[in-house]
């Protein structure tokens, strides 16, 4: 798994309905960085806040939650983080 160190603060929005099974999830995966789940799965504000239409989906804000970039490969989340340092 890919665990940059860049500029900012990373997190993850999940859409299970499903508390306990993300609360298992991200326990095992030992995942190094903010996590959170509403539990509306697709019906969530964030799906329609930042056009999400398939998982996963990575997107960079700014500090003011505006969208920067929406990378959609490894090497281009890699060549996003560096050009920020």
């Amino acid at each position: 798994m890919y665990r940059p160190t860049f500029w900012g603060k990373s997190s993850g929005f999940y859409f299970d309905k499903e508390k306990e099974e993300w609360l298992k999830y991200i326990t095992e995966q030992n995942l190094g960085w903010i996590n959170s789940c509403d539990t509306k799965s697709w019906s969530s504000k964030v799906v329609s806040d930042y056009n999400i239409y398939a998982t996963p989906t990575i997107i960079l804000l700014d500090k003011d939650r505006k969208i920067l970039s929406k990378p959609i490969t490894l090497q281009a989340i890699k060549e996003e983080f560096e050009s920020r340092k």
